[in-house]
């Protein structure tokens, strides 16, 4: 776990836990997106590991969320990212977290995207969605029962390659997001419900 001096590692790095600690999680709990309680950090535990959480938000009352987070700088792409293979080409998240939301195992309460304008600046905008929600809608598995078969749906857009070599798919929330991707639709087009930290006008799917 990487010990943190206003988001940035020992080395002066600024890394994507350091902004979800610094600036995402403030400003989600401020506005009710996330729910009040002690914070622990997953990173490099089996939960980590196995289950893709990266943070778990102990409340009062007892009750345990835990959330899968992801971090990107300079602009609101209005879309979740999504790791469907590592670098070196084995499956990734979407269809481990598929596996575990149709077979009853260990996943994350809440997926959660935010956007930052930079290392070190503020919070353009953040989605958080129930991980189940997510992974039934976008997957459509094959009949051969295969985990690996599968059709996603119209909100997704063509696999993007990061620069570490590890391939994602975009997920359009909103209109906005579709545009940028090329998708068919979007999450809200189709009912899903996202919250968005930044209002978005639910009717038309663009931002108020």
């Amino acid at each position: 776990m990487a010990t943190l001096t206003y988001g940035h590692t020992r080395s002066g790095k600024w890394t994507a836990s350091g902004a979800f600690l610094q600036i995402v999680e403030p400003a989600l709990t401020a506005a009710g997106m996330l729910p009040r309680g002690r914070l622990a950090d997953a990173e490099g535990t089996s939960q980590d590991q196995r289950a893709g959480i990266d943070y778990i938000i102990s409340s009062a009352d007892g009750m345990q969320t835990t959330i899968a987070s992801r971090v990107q700088w300079h602009r609101d792409w209005g879309t979740f990212s999504i790791r469907y293979r590592t670098e070196r080409g084995t499956m990734s998240e979407l269809t481990k977290r598929y596996r575990s939301v149709i077979g009853g195992g260990s996943y994350p309460t809440l997926t959660l995207q935010a956007y930052v304008t930079q290392p070190g600046g503020v919070l353009l905008n953040a989605y958080t969605i129930r991980t189940e929600e997510l992974y039934r809608h976008i997957i459509t598995p094959a009949a051969d029962g295969d985990p690996e078969h599968f059709t996603l749906c119209g909100c997704c857009g063509s696999p993007t390659w990061a620069p570490g070599g590890a391939q994602f798919i975009p997920v359009a929330i909103t209109e906005e997001g579709k545009a940028k991707i090329g998708s068919k639709s979007t999450l809200v087009a189709c009912g899903i419900e996202v919250v968005s930290w930044r209002p978005i006008n639910a009717g038309a799917g663009l931002w108020s």
